[in-house]
């Protein structure tokens, strides 16, 4: 069995015009958000084989700081300029070429592709994830066999959830 953490980058500062979408930073809510986030994995013992991240500079920085929480090298977070702008069909494939001995993998991305995304891997009905919102997507078989439907949800969180 393979779990697949799907994190929405933490909430960004659009209120820097200068800037283009891809160089946006996080805001104050979201530096503070991504590390509650983080908190709540280790509380439920995930430890990442692999962190794959969005090149852009909101979903990197989120991922370096769960790395961080995690205990992952920031160094070793695996950067993919493909999955800023990508579709549910790009993530398949990401997925399904990701390192066999990787048992856990976070994977950190944009909206609407994460939420379609996990909608379609796990066969449920999210309609909307929210900034930092992770939703861990239980995978059996290989990455390889990941393809619509074959897994299931087995864990969604975002940081205003009250019931967790």
């Amino acid at each position: 069995m393979k779990t697949l953490y799907v994190i929405r980058h933490a909430k960004s500062d659009r209120s820097l015009s200068d800037l283009s979408d891809f160089e946006r930073p996080l805001n104050e809510r979201g530096l503070k958000d991504a590390p509650e986030m983080a908190r709540r994995l280790t509380a439920r013992g995930v430890k990442p084989d692999l962190v794959v991240s969005s090149t852009a500079n909101r979903a990197l920085t989120t991922a370096r700081i769960f790395a961080d929480v995690l205990g992952y090298p920031a160094g070793d977070i695996l950067e993919m300029h493909e999955l800023y702008a990508a579709d549910a069909e790009t993530v398949f494939d990401i997925v399904q070429r990701l390192a066999p001995g990787a048992e856990t993998v976070l994977l950190f991305g944009h909206n609407p592709t994460v939420t379609d995304f996990v909608n379609r891997a796990a066969g449920v009905r999210i309609d909307h994830m929210p900034t930092c919102a992770t939703a861990a997507v239980a995978l059996p078989g290989t990455w390889q066999d990941a393809e619509p439907g074959s897994g299931s949800l087995a864990l969604f969180d975002y940081p205003k959830n009250t019931a967790r």
